[in-house]
């Protein structure tokens, strides 16, 4: 799945993915995950868990992740979006209880993707996509993440 605004297919990832096919596949922005005060803010909308387990990461251990481009096996997906449906549709979320709006996408990604496949079940960057708005030309990448 992708971004239909954002993200520019260039080969078909099917080959890619089958190589590792128990992994999440995942776009990814050119900043860690924390410390960012833009993605901080999402897990605060979220609160409770959510934010207790992105307070809980050290500084710079891990890559902010994309809700742009997320694809993988048949299972691997179905199991990704029922996490992130759970997450998104939690009552308890900080500001579905302040009868806000909820903005959670990018936090529910990267918290599945990291508590549901830990580090080492996520493959992002190249040859999966380019660097966020880095408008490479570079041909042997499976996406063009603009």
């Amino acid at each position: 799945m992708t971004d239909i605004c954002d993200v520019t297919a260039i080969h078909n990832p099917c080959a890619f993915v089958s190589r590792n096919p128990d992994k999440i596949y995942v776009g990814s922005q050119p900043n860690d995950l924390k410390p960012y005060h833009w993605i901080q803010r999402q897990f605060s909308f979220a609160g409770g868990k959510y934010l207790e387990w992105y307070d809980s990461l050290p500084d710079g251990d891990r890559v902010e992740l994309s809700a742009g481009i997320l694809g993988g096996r048949r299972p691997v997906i179905l199991r990704a979006l029922g996490m992130i449906s759970g997450m998104v549709t939690d009552p308890n979320l900080a500001r579905k209880t302040l009868g806000l709006e909820v903005t959670v996408n990018m936090a529910a990604v990267n918290y599945v993707a990291y508590t549901g496949f830990g580090k080492e079940g996520v493959v992002t960057g190249a040859p999966l996509h380019s660097e966020f708005r880095a408008y490479s030309n570079m041909t042997n990448l499976y996406f063009w993440h603009k």
